[in-house]
């Protein structure tokens, strides 16, 4: 009768607790319970082991829960962050990595309550070979785990040397920018200095101010403005403010970096995927409504990142 009720009375109510209390996931919570009634395993085939040597000693229970607060700090410790980090991804490889605990609880409740499978031989045989599905199961979760993290790294170094190249190609394209821009104000130098002689010399003011202007203008154009300390970062804000110029975006920018400790990589990453998502909204705007907002600084200790800007349709997340 016991075995029946467990469920019911211990192991249901932790998954409702789990999934609405907590609000956990039903593939984390599902396969954390039945994780931990297989992790119990060690502790029941150890009891298991002194009955058989001592089976009249009555006051053998409390060794079994000695041995269960005992093995639940072994486990917390040197098993804890590697379930966790496993039991927090997609469903499908929590499913998958849980397939042995959730196979094992069935198995084990079934023969349990509908048969007398492990009993009937000898129960500290058939509490070893519980124990070998626990065994198996933890090398599988160190494998598992270590070949995935493995992976996890690999995956993240392609990205980092993907988001490198791009950046970098984006610096080519702006330093190229300039460098076109600069040749062709070279180019056209003279015949201002022509020109703006010619005005000085006739009091025509008018145009020497419009000419001067003009100068002036093309000639920022080729600045990289510092909007920090950071280079990347100052490329990338330098690139989008030419974009906003071009298509009458108002760029609006607040930085203030004390100090830039994190992944600039993987910041600039960020960073360049919000503007760009601001960037393609305006353009599909009047130009009179056109704006973004950028603030970038640092408050207590962590970086505040803020994009501002106006949109036609409402992004769906």
């Amino acid at each position: 009768l016991g075995w029946y009720l467990v469920p019911l009375v211990v192991h249901i109510p932790n998954l409702i607790i789990l999934c609405v209390l907590c609000k956990k996931r039903f593939s984390t919570a599902l396969t954390s319970i039945c994780t931990a009634y297989l992790l119990c395993q060690p502790a029941k085939t150890l009891y298991s082991f002194f009955v058989s040597l001592l089976p009249d000693i009555y006051w053998l229970g409390l060794i079994l829960y000695f041995l269960l607060f005992a093995l639940s700090f072994v486990i917390f410790f040197f098993l804890g962050k590697t379930l966790s980090s496993i039991y927090n991804k997609e469903d499908r490889n929590v499913y998958i990595f849980g397939s042995i605990p959730i196979l094992y609880y069935v198995s084990n409740y079934f023969l349990e309550t509908a048969t007398n499978f492990w009993t009937a031989p000898s129960p500290i045989v058939t509490e070893f070979f519980r124990f070998g599905i626990f065994i198996v199961y933890l090398f599988f979760c160190i494998i598992y785990f270590h070949e995935y993290e493995e992976k996890m790294q690999l995956a993240y170094k392609e990205k980092i040397v993907e988001i490198t190249l791009e950046q970098q190609q984006r610096e080519i394209d702006m330093l190229q920018r300039t460098e076109q821009e600069l040749r062709i104000l070279r180019h056209d130098m003279r015949i201002f200095a022509e020109i703006l002689k010619a005005s000085i010399q006739t009091d025509d003011k008018a145009s020497a101010m419009k000419l001067a202007t003009n100068i002036s203008d093309r000639v920022r154009k080729t600045q990289i403005n510092r909007f920090c300390n950071n280079n990347i970062i100052n490329y990338i804000l330098s690139d989008y403010a030419l974009r906003c110029q071009e298509h009458h975006i108002k760029f609006e920018t607040s930085v203030k970096l004390a100090e830039f400790t994190l992944d600039e990589i993987m910041f600039a990453s960020a960073i360049s995927n919000a503007l760009d998502n601001a960037y393609k909204a305006n353009l599909q705007l009047p130009e009179k409504e056109r704006y973004i907002c950028l603030s970038l600084k640092n408050v207590d200790e962590k970086l505040v990142f803020s994009v501002k800007n106006p949109f036609d349709k409402a992004p769906v997340f």
